[in-house]
């Protein structure tokens, strides 16, 4: 029997019942104690592997693969404020920046699967339609505003009916940089016109994206004869098919019995798109 208090007398075994549970408790309370710190400390762990993965994951060259394309940005470049061009001219070197990649020839069910919407029909293929690479419509621009500066330096009068395209240019320019906002820093010296000079920069590669575009199963057969002259008959511009493309003999076949049009036809307003 145990101890009496107040004229109460507790019965055979109580206080060992209550001393048993009491314990249950502590060692419960413990192990929870262990649980919760065990759980804290794993979610830790794994949020700063995730940061580090994260962080790796950005740091990589293929991080941010283009959707279309795939290319990433693992092609090393050194910026230059007054670059060499070689054996070229400063004018021939930007005549050479060809912006014909520009359009590509894709199916329906492609442009859906990238969540595309309806675009003009490509004219040697009622099946597919032709969608507009960005880049190659930047340097097409680039090109349209240096030949207007090229003919304000010289003296001459710019051509009032070009200048619609023109502030198209500037303006989409302005777009894409605002949409696309660059970060990436770049030193300055202690000069004039030279800041990020001889820094490189981590960039995709150029002469495999002209590859991707004109791989015969998206080439449109387009091709950009001057860049800042309108096209009096837009079939026309799509009649550079080379020998390996799908479309050869049709366009071949075409022409054979319909001929040639002008591309360009002065004193004409631009041609609408015309379908084969």
């Amino acid at each position: 029997m145990g101890p009496e208090k107040d004229g109460y007398t507790p019965l055979e075994g109580e206080f060992a019942t209550y001393t048993t549970r009491e314990k249950h408790r502590r060692i419960t309370d413990h192990w929870l104690r262990i649980g919760v710190v065990f759980l804290l400390s794993s979610s830790l762990a794994y949020n700063v592997f995730q940061a580090r993965s994260l962080m790796l994951e950005r740091a990589r060259p293929d991080h941010c693969r283009s959707n279309y394309s795939g290319l990433a940005y693992d092609t090393p470049v050194k910026y230059e404020s007054n670059p060499d061009f070689g054996s070229m001219t400063e004018d021939e070197y930007w005549s050479g920046l060809d912006a014909s990649p520009v359009a590509i020839q894709m199916s329906e069910s492609e442009a859906k699967k990238h969540g595309l919407g309806p675009s003009a029909p490509f004219p040697w293929d009622d099946e597919k339609s032709i969608y507009f690479v960005k880049a190659f419509h930047q340097i097409h621009c680039l090109k349209v505003i240096r030949n207007a500066f090229k003919v304000y330096e010289g003296g001459d009068q710019y051509d009032p009916s070009k200048r619609d395209h023109l502030h198209h240019c500037i303006n989409t320019i302005r777009e894409d940089i605002m949409c696309k906002p660059d970060d990436s820093l770049m030193s300055s010296a202690d000069a004039t016109h030279v800041i990020g000079d001889g820094q490189v920069f981590q960039c995709r590669n150029w002469d495999k994206l002209v590859d991707w575009a004109q791989d015969p199963v998206r080439n449109a057969c387009f091709k950009v004869v001057e860049d800042d002259r309108h096209v009096a008959h837009q079939l026309e511009v799509y009649s550079f098919c080379p020998e390996d493309s799908p479309y050869y003999e049709t366009v071949q076949a075409y022409y054979a019995k319909h001929g040639h049009r002008p591309i360009y036809d002065d004193g004409e307003k631009p041609g609408s798109y015309v379908k084969a």
